[in-house]
């Protein structure tokens, strides 16, 4: 049975002004020390490792501030001390600073847009005469270089290092104020329960920015599908649900990610999905008062305004409207991704290479009728009705009749009575 049909009644009513994307208010990063060190490994023998290691100072100061970034100092966020650091870039390590993590840099993973991600442990210790101690657990340490930043700024790159780290900190936040945890849940906690990457850490020195996050040991959803090529209903179904989880407290925070793709989703070992690289996300205006981030507050109770922005993000999941560089809906781009999304794990292929009508893929799937022939013809698939009819709604062109997230999970495809298989096992 196919879901009867709907216009997304979530979508902004007419008429209303459109509004710019409210500013993230700048936070505080510490200065940290890059060096060798010994340390006392799992078996208890202290040793000097290949790697160094990134150990806070007590110094604080904003992102600009730190990176001698010619930009002036928002308030920071409520976490954040109100003092800056008068000599961010000249810091020795303090002899009295006692703190209680440091991280280990093991060995390179990736490329990143500004420098590169190191898988890494974590070090404590209770007090400064103690010997750093490795833990067993694991960190991936995004290392982005102050001139490559400035460099992006000068090109104006659309992905923002200072946006990305403001909205993993207020994710964190949120979460914590939104479940009434007081803080005091852990990154690793709030990744289950959000299905969002959070962060464990924020350091700077000289010459990088250093953003420090749990590892996520499955690698991206982009490389588990080229290993797979696709993936069947049930599991793109156990997918596309922990997605949409996701994407649910993104709306709550009033935030648009803008860069939703296979790329940008991990996975861990018990097939846990979260969505990372916030360096692109917008906040969604609202009607009334945008000011100030609320901590407590659902936003999607709040009246939404469409805004606009840069064309950003990959072709294949761009929608029509961040393409045309026209007004859009928070909501409704990240779902349109979301869409392309659910085509690649089913298909293995991406539909289209832009979405525009001069793309014969695009012009040919987004105005036939029956997406069912169209797609089973392309591809040679066996798929079910309920699948093809929620992948049409999902890429409608025009958003005002694109589905919501609540539209989504009442189609009968989402059915969560429907099998549902975890591909990790």
């Amino acid at each position: 049975m196919l879901a009867p049909e709907v216009n997304n009644n979530d979508y902004p009513p007419r008429g209303l002004e459109r509004l710019p994307p409210p500013n993230f208010p700048e936070n505080h990063l510490h200065y940290c020390a890059r060096i060798r060190t010994r340390i006392l490994n799992e078996n208890n023998q202290l040793i000097i490792p290949d790697g160094d290691s990134l150990v806070p100072t007590g110094g604080l100061a904003t992102f600009n501030n730190a990176g001698g970034l010619d930009a002036s100092d928002d308030v920071s966020m409520s976490d954040s001390s109100s003092s800056t650091d008068s000599s961010p870039r000249e810091h020795e390590i303090e002899r009295d600073a006692t703190p209680k993590r440091a991280y280990l840099l093991l060995r390179t993973l990736s490329d990143a847009i500004h420098g590169r991600v190191w898988y890494g442990r974590v070090l404590t210790r209770n007090s400064p005469q103690e010997e750093w101690r490795m833990t067993a657990e694991e960190c991936a340490i995004k290392e982005m270089s102050w001139e490559s930043i400035r460099r992006g700024r000068e090109n104006q790159l659309a992905e923002d290092p200072q946006i990305e780290i403001s909205v993993m900190r207020y994710l964190k936040q949120y979460h914590a104020s939104f479940t009434q945890h007081g803080g005091q849940i852990s990154a690793q906690q709030a990744m289950i329960d959000t299905n969002i990457m959070m962060p464990l850490d924020f350091f700077y020195d000289q010459t990088f920015v250093y953003s420090i996050m749990p590892f996520c040991n499955g690698g991206d959803l982009f490389g588990a599908l080229e290993q797979r090529r696709s993936f069947t209903e049930p599991e793109a179904r156990f997918i596309i649900k922990q997605i949409l989880d996701g994407l649910e407290w993104l709306q709550r925070a009033g935030l648009c990610h803008r860069d939703m793709s296979l790329e940008n989703l991990m996975i861990d070992n018990n097939g846990n999905v979260f969505i990372i690289d916030m360096g692109m996300c917008i906040r969604i205006p609202y009607e009334g008062n945008n000011d100030q981030l609320r901590l407590t507050e659902d936003h999607r109770t709040r009246n939404r305004r469409l805004t606009f922005g840069g064309r950003c993000g990959k072709l294949y999941y761009m929608s029509p409207e961040i393409y045309g560089m026209r007004h859009f809906d928070g909501h409704a781009v990240d779902l349109w991704a979301v869409g392309v999304i659910l085509v690649m794990l089913l298909t293995g292929n991406a539909p289209w290479e832009r979405p525009v009508n001069t793309d014969e893929y695009f012009h040919h799937m987004s105005t036939n009728a029956n997406l069912t022939i169209t797609m089973r013809d392309h591809w040679n698939l066996n798929l079910s009705a309920e699948a093809f009819d929620l992948m049409q709604r999902m890429l409608n062109p025009d958003p005002r009749e694109r589905l919501s997230l609540n539209q989504i999970r009442a189609h009968p495809w989402m059915d969560m009575n429907l099998l549902m298989v975890n591909p990790a096992g």
